[in-house]
């Protein structure tokens, strides 16, 4: 009768808007500046755009000959706008929009002209890309990290800065200038093995994470006595995601790979979101995952997880503890990308079919379990 029914589940944090379809097997994504617009980079050196008002693919066009791993965006103000960078398999990162100044892409690039600026970046492929925004350069003299001063910082606007990571197991730190032109400002260090993941986080600035198929995460610090690095706890599994909190307080990182689901059916737990110290890099706590991740973004406090069976892992995690959690399914392909706008408030995903996800984050309601 009525009186034995359940009470509703209260609705999802994330809430979709629409499934947009685009080109098969996407790599990487990133939101336009102003939230309109996803740019969807493939195995093919294409990106694709999508309008997120019009729920449909506007063109496509080739950024480059290689195939395109990661993409990250950068933002230089209000005034001069941000810019969206991909690399590539060939070792190149390439600028793939610049909002605020149109001759930065030739419009000839949306049918595949060449033109679209790049630079070397690596000996191999760029599999990793991530930025943050520093509003005065470091003191030089507690800087490990910084080879020459950067060029904008601390002159009105800050510094746009692009790290990048490569299956050449290097790191780097780059200043993007108004131009679309890369200035190498640093080579960070290197991995034992191809870095996967990397993050930022302006709050947490100068803080760079890195994480490697071997398992290895290194947590870059030019503040730091210690050459600029401190080594944290390793997962022993390739690293899939990499995210700074509690303003570079804390680290999460999430590991395992699909290949590990035998021994997830063993009974063992190769899946796993570990909460890291970035004080002294031991292990706080960590969550069994269900099956491998591709993708791993913080917003606030919500973490958010795309994962390999297609779902959606949101969690809440508050003084280094996971709360209330939720798992939404949205495709039975797997994710490989996720992407949030500016306000922390929309979100797409990429999917190996093809799909783009457009979703709305509510950030006051904690999900529920």
């Amino acid at each position: 009768g009525a009186g034995n029914s359940s009470p509703p589940a209260p609705p999802s944090r994330l809430q979709l808007r629409a499934s947009i379809a685009c080109r098969p097997s996407p790599t990487a994504l990133a939101l336009s500046g102003d939230g309109t617009q996803v740019h969807v980079f493939d195995a093919a050196g294409q990106s694709s755009v999508v309008s997120l008002g019009r729920q449909r693919l506007l063109y496509a066009q080739r950024v480059s000959s290689a195939a395109l791993r990661a993409c990250s965006r950068t933002s230089l103000g209000p005034v001069m706008g941000s810019m969206i960078w991909a690399g590539g398999d060939d070792g190149a990162v390439h600028c793939a929009l610049g909002t605020k100044d149109a001759d930065l892409v030739p419009a000839g690039a949306r049918t595949g002209a060449p033109g679209t600026p790049s630079v070397v970046a690596h000996a191999g492929p760029v599999t990793a890309m991530a930025s943050f925004k520093v509003e005065q350069p470091p003191d030089r003299s507690q800087s490990h990290a910084w080879d020459t001063p950067p060029l904008l910082g601390g002159g009105g606007g800050g510094s746009a800065m692009l790290v990048t990571g490569s299956a050449d197991c290097t790191v780097k730190l780059w200043e993007c200038d108004p131009t679309a032109r890369l200035h190498l400002r640093a080579t960070l260090g290197e991995h034992d093995a191809a870095v996967t993941a990397l993050a930022c986080d302006d709050a947490a600035a100068p803080l760079v994470v890195s994480g490697a198929a071997d398992g290895e995460a290194i947590l870059w610090d030019q503040r730091c006595s210690d050459a600029g690095c401190r080594n944290l706890s390793p997962s022993g599994a390739p690293v899939a995601g990499v995210a700074l909190m509690d303003g570079g307080r804390h680290v999460l990182v999430c590991s395992g790979s699909p290949s590990d689901h035998a021994r997830w059916l063993a009974g063992e737990t190769p899946f796993r979101l570990r909460l890291l110290s970035a004080a002294d890099g031991r292990e706080l706590s960590f969550q069994p995952l269900h099956c491998a991740a591709a993708c791993l973004h913080v917003v606030g406090s919500t973490v958010i997880l795309g994962l390999t069976d297609g779902s959606l892992r949101v969690s809440e995690w508050i003084d280094g503890a996971e709360g209330p959690s939720e798992v939404i399914r949205h495709t039975s392909s797997a994710i490989t990308a996720l992407a949030m706008d500016n306000t922390g408030t929309s979100m797409c995903t990429a999917s190996e079919d093809g799909t783009v996800g457009y979703f709305a984050l509510d950030t006051s309601r904690l999900p529920h379990t």
